[in-house]
């Protein structure tokens, strides 16, 4: 490979690093947005009383949203009612989209 060659595919490197970087910083950005939304609407009691009391350990440092939706908080299945919930709402039209 030439020098130029070289330098050009460094430089292109450097802003496939930089894309990346601001890739995930906006990745993050709008998984603290969804979050907020979700503990606003879990404490105001939107999403039923399972995710209200959630909400509320969230809001006491007992968990962390992140934990809850990796599966590894002790408080998880505080979450079935909701999932249950959605899954009956939804799960029709989700179905005849699969099919």
């Amino acid at each position: 490979m030439t020098a130029r060659a070289e330098a050009a595919h460094a430089e292109l490197r450097e802003a496939l690093g930089a894309l990346r970087l601001a890739l995930d910083a906006a990745r993050a950005r709008r998984r603290t947005d969804e979050t907020a939304d979700l503990q606003r609407q879990a404490l105001g009691g939107v999403l039923g009383a399972d995710m209200r009391t959630l909400a509320a350990r969230v809001r006491a440092g007992a968990t962390t949203w992140a934990d809850v939706f990796d599966g590894t908080s002790p408080d998880v299945d505080l979450t079935h009612s909701h999932v249950a919930r959605m899954a009956q709402v939804h799960g029709p039209l989700l179905r005849e989209q699969v099919r």
